[in-house]
């Protein structure tokens, strides 16, 4: 036996023709293509069959990489759909036709003269109303509105009434569980100067009604001539809104004993999330005074003079003392 180079015996077997070979030397190619059901599949069929692995792999790599993609985009719609407020909120005084103001102090001198000249008889009309209430608000006046329930005789307070437009900014429903309103300042009614020319005539419908003087006031349903009752308006029901829903709520906020600061907050859900909102008119706290009971300076328009439509009265005046015998 001869020796090999390696100090091992090569064991040699027979191919058919009979020539030997090394043991354990097939072709690679014989051996992928014969071992297995994929032997016995023909050729042309065998290529059939490798094409359509191919495309179903390729298929299923597309389909991942496409739903990580699709499973990012989601992420990153929901973060930012979550960074939005639940609710587009716009806020808009309702007021009606009168002059109702008061304001801490007297008019300076030159506004005083630009208050006889626009509200002279001759000059009298809407442009002249229109800059009337400029004036007063320019000198930092309050308007307000008084309520009076004609049928009971009874004064009820001064109010700023709002109408409030919320729409659902989320992509779920929004739902508003309840309002209340935050008190941030009470003090004594503002009795400086005093311009008051009631409105005639019916104003906006209301529909909610906040009690300024109540220690937390909540929100409260209004009768059938929009004055405030003591029935909580949310007390069995809930507001849900939609994706882009819009409702509109008429409030009025009401006080008999105070000049207060304060703002609304609306408290939600979204996605089983609570989130309050607060309103503000453009960043600050709304404004609402009670009438005082006697003023540095008082200006009824239910007067007799020839020339003007406001007159000044006794320093003792007030809008309730054209209403004798009712409840004050």
């Amino acid at each position: 036996m001869a020796g090999n180079r390696g100090g091992q015996g090569r064991r040699r077997t027979k191919r058919p023709n009979g020539t030997q070979r090394p043991a354990g030397k097939e072709s690679s190619g014989s051996k992928a293509l014969g071992s297995g059901l994929f032997a016995r599949i023909s050729p042309p069929l065998r290529f059939l069959v490798a094409t359509a692995l191919a495309a179903l792999i390729t298929a299923g790599i597309t389909v991942w990489v496409n739903a990580g993609s699709e499973s990012r985009q989601q992420r990153q719609a929901t973060q930012e759909d979550l960074r939005k407020p639940p609710l587009t909120i716009t806020v808009k005084y309702i007021w009606g036709e009168g002059v109702e103001w008061a304001m801490k102090g007297k008019l300076p001198p030159d506004a005083q003269r630009q208050f006889e000249q626009l509200t002279t008889i001759q000059s009298w009309g809407q442009d002249n109303l229109n800059r009337l209430h400029a004036l007063l608000q320019h000198n930092n006046g309050v308007r307000f509105e008084a309520l009076y329930d004609d049928r009971t005789k009874t004064h009820i307070g001064e109010s700023t009434p709002l109408r409030i437009i919320v729409s659902g900014n989320r992509s779920s429903p929004v739902v508003i569980q309840d309002m209340h309103v935050h008190v941030l300042k009470r003090e004594s009614p503002i009795s400086g100067s005093l311009f008051y020319g009631e409105p005639q005539g019916e104003g906006d419908a209301i529909g909610l009604a906040f009690n300024l003087d109540a220690p937390d006031p909540i929100a409260l349903r209004t009768d059938k001539s929009g004055l405030p009752t003591d029935q909580p308006y949310f007390s069995r029901k809930f507001v849900t809104l939609q994706p882009g829903e819009p409702i509109v709520f008429n409030i009025l906020a009401y006080t008999k004993k105070c000049y207060c600061e304060w703002e609304l907050v609306i408290d939600t859900v979204v996605a089983g999330k609570s989130q309050k909102l607060v309103v503000r008119d453009e960043g600050q706290p709304f404004r609402t005074t009670a009438l005082a009971n006697s003023y540095d300076a008082a200006y009824s328009a239910f007067s007799t003079s020839p020339t003007h439509i406001f007159t000044r009265m006794s320093p003792n005046w007030t809008p309730l003392s054209d209403r004798p015998g009712w409840n004050k």
